[in-house]
């Protein structure tokens, strides 16, 4: 499975909230692995990360064939709901990063770290590199499962005459306020479209 077909999966749904444990289900299924992930409640400083996945390998034995991939995915416990489950579900989405995009020694993980904390108006995409852009992907990827298009479709006239606003369709979606003006934005459909191609 890749980022485009788990998209295309929830894209029908109409129901909101969608449970990140599905997500994880649906992702795990799709790939007919034996992938163990856990969610794991830590304490961090949210000005300077919000959560992380950490991903490893097990044989079954000392010269076995068989490996296991293991991902432990950190979130802050001190976070409201609709942050935890956005940060899961876009951690979630870097179990299908491809093996280019991933870090996997410390001074990566520090250079991505530093990268990705920047402000908006410091961040270079051009020249900040593959890690950095695919993490920066994963939060619109997370945001286009846990908001569906099919959803969005729904709410979207009630959205454009007033009758609801983004801080009700975070709470439907319960997902950060932020995701939710990005998804009912009018640019959305072609993000969407993009992270499908």
């Amino acid at each position: 499975m890749n980022t485009q077909d788990l998209i295309k999966h929830f894209s029908a749904q109409q129901s909101l909230p969608i449970d990140v444990n599905d997500v994880l289900s649906v992702l795990i299924n799709q790939n007919g692995t034996d992938d163990d992930v856990k969610f794991i409640a830590v304490e961090l400083d949210t000005a300077i990360l919000r959560g992380w996945c950490k991903i490893w390998h097990e044989r079954n034995a000392v010269y076995g064939q068989d490996v296991r991939r293991l991902a432990n995915i950190y979130y802050v416990k001190e976070d409201p709901t609709e942050w935890q489950r956005f940060v899961c579900c876009k951690e979630l989405m870097h179990l299908l990063d491809p093996e280019g995009a991933q870090t996997g020694t410390l001074d990566e993980i520090d250079e991505l770290a530093a990268r990705i904390g920047l402000p908006p108006e410091l961040q270079n995409p051009m020249a900040d590199g593959v890690q950095a852009n695919t993490d920066r992907f994963a939060e619109l990827r997370a945001a286009a499962v846990l908001m569906p298009l099919a959803a969005r479709e729904i709410l979207l006239p009630a959205f454009q005459d007033g009758r609801i606003t983004i801080g009700d369709i975070a709470t439907l979606a319960d997902i950060p306020g932020k995701y939710a003006g990005l998804v009912m934005s009018p640019i959305w459909p072609a993000v969407h479209e993009a992270l499908l191609g």
